[in-house]
């Protein structure tokens, strides 16, 4: 049935049949690689310096648009987030447990465009900009875009198939140029080039998708459920990845240079693969991954919280889970990441003081908590995987809830207990 959403379907369908992968995925991992060629295409003949704005425009949106268009047909014109709802909901329906790829992904991401500019257009026309956060006011547009701005940011080619959500600012500075001015960069033939950094980037996706492709297959998800979450993270990191590179290729993703002189190209990062493997605690695991919906999810929501700083985390998560579909798994995903996250800042707060005291205690107290990290990430992710509420409730179930009960517990009473407990000796090391 789903197969009807794919307008390159009828093309590659002998393609796909001949060499083993899905009708998506192919047509996904094609578009990509079209819209890598076609950024080079529009860095070197449709340049800031000599094309104009509106020339600019019109090439990004019309390229986003053929490309939607090849892989998931007109519906792909229709954004809002009751419409989004609407195809979350077929999907569920229809193709439930389904990894295929459809109009939901390019969609999700224009959800998070159109409300993102919204909020930010509010921020700047209805707000006392004094009276806004630092975080809000580095988004703040005091100008409501025209109408090619409007569909050439809504649809730009680079990202419109799997991210990452690119800011306003950031994509109208990329077609007027000013990404390489603002970095004192006044001459063409003086920006850095950046083949480098797109080959390596192809390089990095390529390694992920046949991680995933070589692996995955060899795990059963009923038999080695935190090992298949593992994996199926390789298939993200293959597609991110790619997409940097299509961004990068075209000169968006520019974020001028570090403190020796080497210029940066993370501005359209949406991963950090060693931050997130290695990371030493949730919040900087979450805060590596899908970067740009986290950016998104910050400024819709948790900024705007002041005045509920309990609900903050557990409303942010709902609207993540909102976004993201209406499969069960997810809610149980997003409810277990919203305690585990609130438990893991009181560990911090109340425990981690106790291990600053020399540089040993803190190195064995990081180790740790990496541990308990790397775990807790298998066990709140595997739901997301699976789809399915009741699946994992009987794998909790198995576990005796374990990570369950002691995030709760940590919650009620950790806080007394460490009370009571002697001052930790001034800290040596932060």
């Amino acid at each position: 049935m789903f197969d009807d959403y794919y307008s390159g379907s009828t093309l590659l369908k002998p393609l796909s049949n001949k060499i083993g992968i899905e009708i998506d995925r192919l047509n996904f991992v094609i578009c990509q690689l079209i819209a890598l060629c076609v950024a080079f295409l529009m860095r070197n003949y449709f340049h800031p310096s000599y094309t104009s704005a509106a020339i600019r425009h019109i090439f990004s949106f019309t390229v986003g648009i053929l490309l939607s268009y090849f892989c998931f047909g007109y519906t792909v014109f229709v954004i809002s987030v009751s419409y989004l709802a609407a195809i979350h909901t077929k999907r569920l329906i229809y193709n439930y447990g389904s990894y295929n790829l459809d109009i939901t992904g390019p969609l999700m991401v224009m959800v998070q465009r159109v409300s993102g500019l919204a909020f930010s257009l509010h921020d700047g026309l209805a707000c006392d900009y004094d009276k806004l956060s630092q975080y809000r006011k580095k988004y703040v547009t005091k100008k409501k875009p025209s109408l090619i701005e409007y569909y050439g940011y809504l649809f730009q080619f680079q990202s419109i198939l799997a991210g990452p959500n690119i800011l306003f600012k950031d994509y109208i500075q990329f077609i007027d140029g000013s990404n390489f001015k603002n970095a004192e960069i006044k001459d063409y033939s003086c920006e850095p080039p950046v083949i480098y950094v797109v080959l390596k980037k192809i390089s990095v996706s390529v390694l992920c998708v046949i991680i995933n492709l070589t692996l995955y297959s060899s795990f059963s998800i009923d038999k080695a459920r935190v090992i298949c979450t593992t994996l199926t993270r390789f298939m993200y990191y293959h597609a991110w990845i790619l997409a940097e590179a299509v961004c990068n290729a075209s000169g968006l993703g520019f974020n001028g240079f570090d403190e020796n002189k080497n210029a940066k190209w993370d501005l359209a990062k949406n991963v950090d693969i060693l931050g997130f493997e290695f990371a030493d605690n949730l919040r900087n695991a979450i805060s590596c991954w899908n970067i740009g919906t986290t950016v998104w999810l910050r400024f819709l929501v948790y900024e705007r919280l002041e005045r509920y700083e309990k609900y903050k985390t557990l409303c942010t998560f709902a609207l993540s889970a909102v976004w993201h579909g209406f499969y069960p798994g997810y809610y149980l995903c997003f409810l277990t990441a919203a305690i585990f996250v609130s438990a893991a800042r009181t560990v911090r707060k109340f425990v981690r003081p106790y291990f600053l005291c020399s540089s040993q205690l803190k190195l064995f107290y990081n180790f740790l908590t990496f541990l308990i990290t790397k775990f807790a990430m298998g066990y709140f992710t595997f739901p997301f995987v699976m789809f399915d509420f009741w699946s994992a409730i009987i794998i909790y179930k198995k576990l005796f809830f374990i990570l369950h009960v002691s995030a709760i517990i940590t919650l009620l009473a950790l806080p007394s207990i460490c009370k009571r407990l002697p001052k930790p000796a001034t800290p040596m090391i932060k």
